[in-house]
């Protein structure tokens, strides 16, 4: 008898998984769903992660999105407003872990989160992956902030590389004849003018 009621529940509770795509329930009416999980320490309050963010309604519009950016957003992990926000799944996932988490926004509305105008549905709806963390070190102070910096110096240097890269293939793909200055500025002029060339000190006004 005992082993014929743990069939059913078994079979219920893989019902109800189906029904909601994957997703696990959390507090406040939370849902997630971890597609990506990698194992390691989970984020916690005040660690530095550096995440892409997509955020859209239930009818798919898309209010923020990181990749339009070309840059992933760095945030200090703040403690949740409430258990069941959007930091406190956050707290759920480690470096390398991608997921998707719903919001109930009247949950969060009875939490003291007003409901953002315009949003019509239940969730708001987060797809994240955590691309980088940096645990808090409460000891040394110091050595976390200098893994920070480190960090943004890093992210700032590919950047540029990428930056590089990119104005080349423009120069190249509209066969731009460009004249490179000392200072790395590049300049294609498209109409020689006949005036004279201000030097420095001059005042111009451009168009």
């Amino acid at each position: 008898m005992k082993t014929r009621l743990l069939v059913v529940l078994t079979v219920a509770a893989l019902g109800f998984a189906a029904c909601n795509g994957g997703f696990k329930k959390g507090p406040a009416g939370l849902l997630y769903n971890i597609h990506n999980d990698v194992k390691g320490d989970s984020i916690a309050e005040g660690d530095f992660i550096s995440l892409q963010v997509i955020a859209k309604t239930e009818g798919d519009s898309v209010m923020y999105n990181t990749y339009d950016f070309g840059k992933a957003t760095q945030t200090l992990v703040p403690k949740p407003t409430y258990n069941g926000d959007l930091f406190y799944a956050i707290k759920m996932l480690t470096k390398g872990d991608s997921a998707t988490i719903k919001i109930d926004l009247d949950s969060a509305a009875a939490k003291g989160q007003p409901k953002p105008q315009g949003i019509k549905g239940k969730y708001l709806i987060y797809t994240v992956k955590i691309e980088e963390v940096i645990h808090k070190d409460t000891v040394n102070q110091q050595a976390f902030q200098a893994k920070i910096q480190a960090f943004f110096k890093t992210e700032g240097d590919k950047a540029k590389s990428s930056e590089v890269v990119k104005v080349q293939k423009y120069i190249d793909d509209n066969k731009l004849k460009v004249e490179k200055l000392p200072s790395g500025l590049q300049i294609a002029t498209v109409t020689a003018g006949k005036g004279e060339t201000p030097v420095k000190g001059d005042s111009v006004d451009v168009n």
